[in-house]
């Protein structure tokens, strides 16, 4: 009657759940703090409702394997490239750094073996992906500076986990050639992870074409299913983390046209079982431990999080990033992660570390990942105040979009440049958008773009922006003058930029071709154009018919257009004139 026995506990967790999270939500607190104080109460150390088990921990990792298969999918490869800096920078530095600092402390307050020691603080000095990455799109801070430093350093401490798995039965064996071990361990993973990218890019996008192709509805969530835990448990077979293999996978799908529908499937299943990963966390915690041993728990609690936080803060400023982005970061990964538990449990079982240390170990890793949320709202507060010391808006813009290339500038973010941006994030462009009205650069990157505020016509706004690295510009713009300065500036300061302009007219179109504007889309040509079009529709056209009226006009006005321009454009926008009314009327187009 096992099946029975986990269907008992998935109604008392789901049971719990309902009740406890809207509670914890209305009180403007963490859904985490929620299930982890559910965990608490229901588990083995409160009311023993539900006894933590193999099967509920399992469940409780398909929640991470999702999570990580959706960060694949918002990362993509491209992505992936612009964080390699803090990849390798932050995320190996904070590693090494942090697990010696806290393996030399263990060594030298509690007098442990070097090996041992170095074991508990590299197992401590891991953070907590799932708990860290909810926060991040919770403050919807995923894309921000900050955000992709912590979920870039997030990642290279998953892979750190398979060394120190491999480290574990070395300690058992009471020696050995560490360094050897260690170094094919490493070889085996980057085999694995190599295998897997290949196998993926061969197999994954026929695969989604095929079901796509075959209209079965029903299968294709079943499909993303297998292939996100089909590759978690190709990795664990390789002796690396089913977390990994599932954010590989979702890294290869991230740049296919199915990515959007692959993340609405899997959503509800990532919510459902990192819901339950977080309880099980919960149930960890022996609340018994803090009464009989106040002071120890809350002073390694505390030492723990101050020690990450001042590492991480440290290594991110070396790295010339502003202070709000490091004290937001490192109290971010303050705590201790769920690989904690992976770790200490194995050293438990091969007899590398006693239960009573394990115990209180484990004590520790699930009481500071529980204070993860609460150090999040504290980073979020001194950041802001940093950042109001600290930087300007010009200063805010350099320092988020500083490690970004072959991106996209759009000026203005009205309804066209929204819409502009929307049409960009669909294949995975990234963009940077500017705009000057403050209410609406507030509201936009409470939903999470990345808009800022700043006067595109100035150069230094530019050059904050990353004009220099960017892939174009496009202008949205109304404002027909104001178009014209800023296709000039960028025109003059980066010639082989492509820029991209709203024009009002044929006229104005004329205008910003002179001053260096690679395409430009007069509004009034296009606006005729589709009223023309419908009008056909109405009156029974066929579409046939109506694409070609539509693309004849249209090539006659962009040709009219090219014959107008001359070859050699303008330059700065102070050698653009204004021109006279009746020079305009009398290129004026008939029907514009």
């Amino acid at each position: 009657m096992q099946g029975l026995d986990l269907l008992e506990k998935l109604i008392v967790v789901l049971a719990a759940a309902v009740i406890v999270v809207p509670l914890f939500q209305w009180l403007r607190l963490s859904a985490i703090l929620g299930y982890l104080a559910i965990g608490v109460v229901i588990g083995p150390h409160g009311v023993g409702l539900v006894q933590e088990s193999e099967s509920t921990r399992l469940l409780g990792e398909f929640g991470v394997v999702f999570l990580m298969f959706t960060i694949g999918l918002e990362l993509s490869v491209e992505r992936m490239r612009a964080m390699r800096r803090y990849i390798i920078g932050l995320g190996a530095s904070q590693v090494l750094v942090t697990g010696a600092v806290l393996g030399g402390a263990t060594h030298w307050l509690f007098g442990m073996t070097p090996g041992r020691s170095m074991l508990i603080g590299f197992g401590l000095a891991l953070s907590s992906t799932a708990i860290v990455i909810q926060l991040l799109h919770e403050q919807r801070i995923m894309i921000a500076r900050s955000g992709r430093a912590t979920v870039s350093t997030l990642l290279l401490q998953d892979l750190a986990v398979v060394p120190l798995l491999a480290f574990v039965p070395l300690l058992a064996d009471g020696g050995g050639p560490v360094l050897t071990t260690m170094g094919l361990a490493a070889l085996k993973a980057a085999l694995a992870v190599g295998a897997i990218v290949f196998i993926g890019r061969l197999l994954l996008r026929p695969l989604f074409r095929a079901l796509a192709v075959s209209r079965n509805h029903e299968l294709f969530p079943a499909l993303v299913l297998l292939v996100a835990l089909g590759t978690g448990w190709a990795t664990h077979s390789a002796g690396l983390s089913m977390a990994l293999g599932a954010f590989l996978a979702g890294l290869l799908l991230a740049g296919s046209e199915y990515r959007h529908q692959v993340e609405a499937n899997i959503m509800p299943f990532r919510g459902i079982f990192l819901g339950l990963f977080f309880i099980t966390v919960g149930m960890t915690l022996d609340p018994a431990l803090f009464v009989q041993q106040p002071w120890l728990l809350a002073g390694l609690v505390v030492g723990l999080s101050v020690v990450k936080a001042v590492i991480v803060a440290g290594l991110a400023k070396a790295l010339a990033l502003p202070w709000a982005t490091c004290v937001r970061a490192g109290l971010l990964l303050a705590g201790a992660g769920e690989f904690a538990f992976v770790v200490f449990g194995f050293a438990l079982t091969l007899g590398v570390l006693p239960m009573d240390q394990v115990q209180i170990l484990i004590t520790l890793a699930g009481a500071s990942m529980a204070l993860t949320p609460v150090m999040a709202v504290i980073g979020r507060i001194w950041s802001d105040r940093l950042r109001r010391v600290e930087t300007s808006e010009l200063e805010t813009l350099r320092s988020e979009t500083g490690d970004r290339d072959d991106h996209v500038i759009i000026a203005g973010f009205g309804r066209v440049g929204q819409t502009v941006a929307r049409m960009l994030a669909e294949v995975g462009i990234r963009h940077v958008a500017l705009d000057l009205d403050a209410g609406r650069v507030e509201q936009a990157r409470a939903r999470g773009s990345m808009v800022y505020f700043g006067n595109a016509e100035l150069p230094d706004v530019l050059e904050a922006a990353g004009a220099s690295e960017a892939r174009a510009v496009i202008v949205t713009l109304t404002d027909p003058w104001a178009v014209r300065r800023i296709v000039s500036v960028l025109h003059a300061r980066y010639p082989h930029l492509k820029i991209i302009a709203r024009a009002h007219d044929l006229d104005h179109s004329i205008l910003l071709e002179r001053c260096g504007a690679t395409v430009v889309v007069p509004e009034i040509l296009e606006a005729s154009l589709e009223l023309g079009a419908a009008a056909l529709r109405v009156v029974n056209a066929s579409e046939a018919d109506v694409a070609l009226m539509v693309e004849r006009i249209r090539a006659r006005h962009y040709r009219e257009l090219a014959e107008v321009v001359p070859k050699t454009v303008a330059g700065p926008a102070d050698d653009v004139r204004r021109p006279a009314k009746n020079e305009v009327a009398r290129r004026r187009a008939p029907g514009d």
